[in-house]
């Protein structure tokens, strides 16, 4: 592969990272609250799908971690300040190990928390559709139709409800 393209390969990969980042931000966005949370079974499926992609994260510094050995032990790496590389890619390697452990005890941790609320749904009392419509108990129509306090009936239009129930009696 020429450096053309394996500077396009590695481009690749950092816009992947990017992706990554970019889609956590965006399911913090989401999880603020509603409309993109209101189910306790979104919870439910946001943890499993955290504790997979954690799960992935242990593959990808792994490889992290295994790169830099082998380019070190090849003697393709530098140092920009012209020192020894070694001790540099050590510590990064241990610090990769380290989050590596860490994604291991993030994993059971989210499956924990999953596991906990495998069985909580939304009470129908509390479920979000029916407290707006508790919150709004009038229909537009009725919102709009409705006159403020004090002006009953006074330049108000007659409705096809007026209407029907003048004919009514």
């Amino acid at each position: 592969m020429t450096n053309n393209g394996q500077q396009a390969a590695d481009d690749r990969t950092e816009q992947i990272a990017r992706d990554l980042y970019e889609g956590v931000r965006q399911l913090n966005h989401a999880t603020a609250g509603p409309p993109g949370l209101t189910y306790p079974g979104t919870v439910y499926t946001i943890l499993g799908n955290l504790a997979v992609a954690v799960y992935g994260l242990e593959q990808s510094l792994g490889q992290l971690h295994r790169f830099l050995g082998e380019e070190l032990d090849a003697g393709r790496l530098g140092h920009d300040l012209g020192h020894s590389p070694d001790s540099d890619v050590h510590r990064a390697q241990e610090a990769i190990f380290a989050a590596g452990a860490m994604t291991r005890k993030l994993v059971s941790t989210l499956g924990r928390a999953q596991n906990a609320i495998h069985a909580i749904n939304a009470q129908p009392e509390l479920n979000p559709v029916r407290l707006a419509r508790h919150a709004f108990s009038l229909t537009v129509e009725e919102a709009v139709r409705m006159s403020s306090p004090g002006d009953a009936d006074k330049g108000r239009k007659p409705q096809a409800r007026d209407v029907q129930t003048k004919k009514e009696v």
